[in-house]
């Protein structure tokens, strides 16, 4: 069973005002917003370093959901503030450092590069899977609770998507 799936379906429930039983991106723009406002707290769960320092990311644009199988799918782009030099050693890690939230890429295709990367080579390493006893751990962290406990601080460093950047 595809858990996602009630989850997504609690999310969009009363969303098709025409009741045709699609859901159109204007039907979905307001829960889209409402979830963008909700990331910000969060940093969008995304952090990007050149050479080891953090680099500031402009605010989220074309964010929209699409709800398909049964499943809604957030999508925004986030530029960096100032654009990174070619030829630096770039990382992006997405993950929830309290790990109430998972993400998923695909293997083939996480990462694309355009114009001017001549030469770059995009990489994605996904995180590493959770073995049953961290599972367990994590399954027992009370609702309330927003902090890792110290002894899963050091496994949550696994639980990042990275996609790293680098040129010659």
């Amino acid at each position: 069973m595809d858990v996602y799936k009630p989850l997504s379906s609690f999310a969009v429930t009363g969303l098709d005002r025409n009741h045709d039983g699609k859901l159109e991106p204007s039907e979905l723009k307001p829960l889209a917003e409402t979830s963008m406002k909700s990331l910000a707290d969060y940093h969008f769960f995304t952090w990007v370093t050149r050479n080891g320092a953090e680099l500031e990311l402009s605010a989220p644009r074309d964010y929209t959901y699409r709800f398909a199988g049964g499943r809604l799918t957030l999508r925004f782009s986030m530029p960096l503030k100032t654009p990174a030099p070619i030829g630096d050693d770039l990382k992006v890690e997405v993950f929830d450092p309290e790990y109430f939230v998972a993400y998923t890429f695909p293997e083939q295709g996480a990462v694309k590069l355009a114009g001017g990367a001549s030469g770059c080579r995009g990489t994605y390493i996904p995180p590493k899977p959770l073995d049953d006893q961290i599972m367990a751990t994590l399954a027992a962290i009370p609702a309330e609770q927003h902090d890792l406990p110290p002894a899963l601080e050091d496994a949550a460093v696994g639980f990042a998507n990275i996609f790293t950047v680098k040129c010659p």
